[in-house]
């Protein structure tokens, strides 16, 4: 659906027969790495608060479809290795996909910039690269010296209209101040700005303080405010309707990745965490926590891929880097009760729990059978690729059945039999194991680097 959705917009705006604010047409791939460097960053810094589209194999002047000549052509993982080695400032960097659709039955290339609120994106250091004519050769001036594309460090890039700011060149003060909002969040909408406020834990504190001591914090246990923007907050309160009353005592399907972790977790419950602007409820997930509050965890979204052999529905579970789901749980990994801890205690992703405690290490990780998407697109790009293969990943995983479980006549109800929750850790393995190869090798490519039987 996203690939025919994207289809039928560039479709649309090769129809239009002009470029936009957010558009842009190029005939082929860039020969000079500076002039496709200033390209991103004008679509990143783009006005239009939306996703921005560098579209190749489209006359610029014509608007003909010509589709995509071979030379200097870039795959998504060319361009992630390319924006890697720039010197942007802050170390934040355009995120980008690209896609190749068909138009009027000839296939050309979409570069995606994805729209974000880190902008504006500029550069810490000039970036230059020789130029080069249409036949791929180096040009030199009338004095036979070599001539230089260049973006320059410090200068804002952004688009007006169908027009570029020029490279020698900064955008209008206005333009500036409008980018410098998005990022510090003025004239978000509410859901907008707490994804904004999540991704500074530091921020937020427990209710019960003044700004710097902790005083009645055993009174509004369970309460955290944003000490920038107090309107927000993030609460939370036990879950009954899930387990016994919200207490996990054995590890079912929905939760099978706690069969990874390196200790069984006592006194688990299932909690109900809401983050609030004012007594609005902008957001609800379910968290886990346990061991006197010392584990905390968003229970991840889980979703069936397919169906086994035996008509048994295979379930993986996953989190999307882009989502609130993951922002919260940064923050669960984070948080804290009190002022000083909040304050003297450095940040530590909850993609690598091992920095905080070293037992989390290889299979002992709960990631080992998590899957981790930078984005939804990515995840449904990846789920399609397993889909597609659907048979080979069954001669990998093998087949399991309810019917046949040694369980079966057992106390366990079927969701939580040992084996079944066995058998979805190692289709969660397998699927982080062909993530892994699909971010080395795109697309069917991939196949010859994942493991055999």
């Amino acid at each position: 659906m996203i690939d025919d959705n994207l289809k039928s917009e560039i479709e649309q705006l090769v129809a239009l027969g002009a470029e936009g604010e957010y558009w842009d047409f190029k005939e082929k791939w860039h020969t000079n790495n500076a002039d496709l460097l200033h390209d991103i960053i004008c679509m990143a810094n783009n006005l239009a608060n939306r996703d921005a589209y560098i579209i190749i194999g489209v006359e610029d002047e014509t608007f003909n479809v010509k589709g995509v000549p071979d030379d200097y052509r870039k795959s998504q993982q060319n361009l992630i290795d390319f924006l890697k080695e720039i010197k942007f400032a802050g170390g934040v960097r355009p995120t980008i996909y690209v896609k190749t659709v068909s138009v009027c039955g000839t296939d050309i290339d979409v570069v995606i910039v994805k729209n974000t609120i880190t902008t504006p994106y500029y550069l810490m250091e000039n970036y230059s690269c020789t130029k080069k004519d249409k036949d791929g050769n180096t040009k030199r001036d009338k004095n036979s010296k070599v001539e230089y594309s260049t973006v320059y460090a410090a200068n804002i890039y952004t688009r007006i209209g169908d027009v570029n700011t020029g490279k020698k060149d900064t955008a209008d003060e206005d333009k500036r101040l409008y980018l410098w909002k998005k990022r510090f969040g003025i004239d978000l909408t509410p859901l907008e700005k707490v994804k904004f406020l999540l991704k500074d834990t530091k921020d937020w504190l427990p209710m019960g303080t003044d700004g710097k001591h902790s005083t009645s914090i055993h009174s509004c246990k369970g309460i955290w405010y944003n000490k920038n923007n107090p309107e927000f907050t993030i609460s939370y309160e036990n879950e009954e309707g899930y387990f016994d009353k919200g207490r996990i005592d054995v590890v079912e399907s929905d939760l099978f990745w706690m069969k990874k972790l390196p200790r069984p977790l006592h006194n688990a419950y299932i909690y109900n965490l809401n983050v609030n602007y004012h007594s609005t409820v902008l957001f609800s997930t379910l968290a886990i926590f346990a061991d006197g509050f010392r584990f905390q965890r968003v229970a991840w979204k889980r979703e069936t891929l397919f169906e086994n052999v035996s008509k048994q529905g295979i379930q993986y579970i996953y989190i999307e880097k882009d989502s609130l789901d993951f922002l919260i749980d940064d923050w669960l990994n984070n948080h804290h009760e009190t002022v000083p801890q909040t304050e003297d205690t450095v940040f530590y992703s909850s993609l690598e729990p091992w920095l905080k405690q070293p037992e989390y290490t290889g299979c002992f990780n709960p990631y080992s059978v998590v899957l981790v998407f930078e984005s939804a697109e990515e995840h449904k790009m990846f789920i399609d690729f397993v889909k597609a293969h659907k048979d080979r990943f069954l001669d990998l995983v093998g087949d399991y059945s309810f019917s046949s479980s040694e369980y079966k006549k057992s106390e366990y109800i079927p969701a939580a039999y040992p084996d079944y929750v066995d058998y979805l850790c190692k289709v969660g393995e397998t699927l982080v194991s062909w993530l892994e190869c699909w971010h080395l090798e795109k697309g069917n490519a991939a196949l010859s680097i994942i493991p055999q039987l």
